[in-house]
């Protein structure tokens, strides 16, 4: 354990030094629900054959006339195989989506991952992951409707902010330009004892700074590195109820995120199927957030509400709303068993 602890911290540390800040990111209030999106080594970091995820959020609709709206679509799934029993190999595919105001302004992508997992002992009770992802992504803006901040304030109708968005001057036109993308993480997960379990991890997104440029000849714009740092810590209190507090803490262009939650999981029935998921958490400088969901066997759906507390909740424009669904699935095969046939004359 010292030795792992070690290796830990050497690599968070080295993360945190080639961190350098650039641009603007997509960030989630349920981030369990699609936990490839924040961290590649979560690919195939579950026990079960496959993993189906879907989280959509919205966000300033009770002001903005366009609000900016998210989603993300994830798979992923554990192959039994590495170089030896106590190892294991992860792969996965994350979409995600994200369209923000008046331009229409939008962001996709689609990352495919896998990760490579190592258990220090027999029981998989201490597991260490490394996870790569190399995808594509594609940002752009539609013109139709659009008014530029110099027309708001009457200054003129044909400011160079509007020359330099109309392009050739036809309103409607669409721009857009697409980078492929890199993005890594580690991840180590503890089985305490039965009642208790804990997680660590850490993810450098856009290692390799890309870059795109609108094909009307604007200037390039660089999406710098973006740190994802995640813990949190599951503990059963008896037959019914589990608490689970966790941190988050994501750096990038220009803002950071640390947000706390504390989540609850309550058994309606000792051996039943159904638990009832309610929490609290916090954005710092941002939002405070209403956790609620439900779980049902391998089912679990996850609500949030963000109120804001930041100077933006003044205006009433800082709500958002989030729907996750997650789903494992477990295949048991079951066993081919060759016939006997027994001799009449024993």
């Amino acid at each position: 354990m010292k030795r792992i602890s070690i290796l830990l911290s050497f690599t968070f540390l080295f993360c945190f030094s080639c961190y350098t800040i650039k641009a603007q990111d997509l960030h989630f209030t349920n981030n369990f629900i699609v936990p490839t999106f924040f961290n590649p080594a979560q690919t195939g970091a579950f026990a079960g054959n496959l993993r189906g995820s879907m989280l959509y959020r919205d966000q300033w609709r009770s002001f903005a006339p366009n609000p900016f709206q998210q989603a993300v679509i994830a798979f992923d799934s554990p192959i039994v195989f590495g170089l030896s029993k106590q190892h294991w190999v992860g792969v996965g595919a994350t979409l995600f989506y994200d369209k923000a105001g008046a331009p229409g302004q939008t962001w996709s992508g689609f990352y495919p991952s896998v990760s490579y997992h190592v258990s220090f002992d027999k029981k998989f009770k201490n597991v260490i992951t490394l996870g790569v992802q190399y995808g594509f992504a594609n940002r752009g803006y539609n013109t139709d409707g659009w008014v530029s901040e110099d027309e708001v304030l009457g200054i003129s109708s044909t400011s160079p902010d509007r020359q330099f968005i109309m392009g050739t001057g036809n309103n409607g036109e669409d721009f857009s330009a697409g980078y492929s993308d890199l993005n890594v993480g580690l991840l180590f997960k503890s089985t305490i004892d039965k009642y208790s379990k804990f997680e660590i991890g850490a993810a450098m997104m856009h290692v390799l700074n890309p870059s795109f440029n609108f094909s009307n000849g604007g200037r390039a714009n660089e999406i710098g590195s973006r740190i994802n740092v995640h813990t949190k810590y599951r503990r059963a209190t008896g037959s019914k109820m589990i608490w689970e507090p966790a941190i988050y803490y994501s750096s990038m262009p220009g803002a950071s995120i640390i947000q706390v939650q504390l989540r609850n999981q309550y058994r309606l029935k000792k051996k039943g199927d159904w638990s009832i998921i309610s929490g609290l958490g916090f954005r710092v400088g941002d939002a405070a957030q209403l956790l609620a969901g439900a779980q049902y066997k391998d089912w679990v759906v996850a609500l949030s509400y963000d109120y804001g507390v930041s100077e933006l909740a003044s205006e009433g424009i800082a709500s958002a709303y989030e729907l996750g669904v997650q789903k494992l699935f477990v295949f048991n095969k079951k066993p081919k068993v060759k016939p006997i046939i027994f001799c009449p004359r024993l």
